[in-house]
C-alpha cells in the first residue's frame, strides 16, 4: 500500500479495506479507459487530423493575433461609418445652407 503513513497505522482489517479500495479504483479506470478507447480509434476520423494528431489548440500568440485582426476590423468598420456620416451631415448641411441662400 503507498502511502505518507506506515503499515503499523492501520489493522488487518483497514489495510485490507483500503488495499480493496486501491483495487476497486483501478479497475474503474481501466474501465473507462477501455470504453474511451474505441471513440478515439474509429473509422471515422481517418484522415481528419495530419499524423493521427488532434488539432492544436491555439497559442497565446494566435489568440493575440486574432483578437488584433478583430480590432483592426472594427476600427476600419467604424472608421468607415464615421467618414459615411460626416459625408451626409456634410451634404445636409450643404442643402440647409443653399436654401437660405435661395431665399
Amino acid at each position: 500500500m503507498d502511502g505518507n503513513s506506515s503499515n503499523n497505522d492501520y489493522d488487518d482489517k483497514t489495510r485490507t479495506l483500503i488495499q480493496g479500495m486501491v483495487e476497486a479504483e483501478e479497475k474503474a479506470i481501466a474501465k473507462r479507459k477501455k470504453q474511451a478507447a474505441p471513440e478515439e480509434e474509429c473509422e471515422c476520423r481517418d484522415g481528419m487530423f495530419p499524423n493521427g494528431k488532434n488539432p492544436p489548440i491555439a497559442s497565446r500568440r494566435q489568440f493575440l493575433a486574432a483578437t488584433a485582426s478583430g480590432a483592426a476590423a472594427l476600427a476600419l468598420a467604424v472608421q468607415s461609418m464615421l467618414r459615411f456620416l460626416l459625408a451626409q451631415w456634410i451634404t445636409l448641411f450643404r442643402m440647409i445652407q443653399a436654401k437660405y441662400k435661395a431665399d
